[in-house]
């Protein structure tokens, strides 16, 4: 703010008032910024919480805080929709790449067959995780060949 712009906004104060505006303005700013800060720490703990939950209960509370009082809504079929239209999220990957690392390990020093079908199952598993259960189950209706 310059000189001008102050001189005019404490036009017709006194010394003490201006001094107490300034001192009331640092205030405010002051909890204004921790309160900032603390909504920042809040959005990153709701975040953190949401990523911990199952699908269903995201869609619970994504349906409360959308709808507050709507309490007859079922979650699995607005799970569903979510998941047709492409919003999916995408599971932990560490525990079937480390199960995909074994199988690649035991199929160059073995049984290749066995390896194969294990590495379908975990990858059935990971589609299914990601809400594609109709095309494991498609999938599986394909008949498969082994050398």
């Amino acid at each position: 703010m310059t000189e001008q712009e102050k001189a005019h906004l404490y036009r017709g104060m006194t010394s003490q008032e201006v001094e107490a505006h300034e001192d009331w303005v640092r205030r405010y700013k002051a909890e204004r910024s921790a309160r900032d800060a603390e909504a920042v720490v809040a959005n990153a703990k709701r975040r953190v919480d949401l990523r911990g939950m199952d699908d269903g209960d995201v869609v619970r509370e994504a349906i409360m805080k959308a709808a507050p009082g709507a309490w007859d809504h079922d979650s699995d079929v607005a799970l569903q929709v979510l998941r047709d239209a492409g919003f999916v999220r995408r599971p932990d990957t560490a525990e079937p790449l480390r199960d995909l690392a074994e199988l690649t390990h035991q199929s160059r020093k073995g049984d290749r067959e066995e390896a194969h079908m294990e590495a379908d199952q975990v990858l059935c598993g990971i589609l299914s995780s990601l809400g594609l259960g109709d095309v494991v189950d498609a999938y599986h209706g394909v008949q498969k060949w082994w050398a």
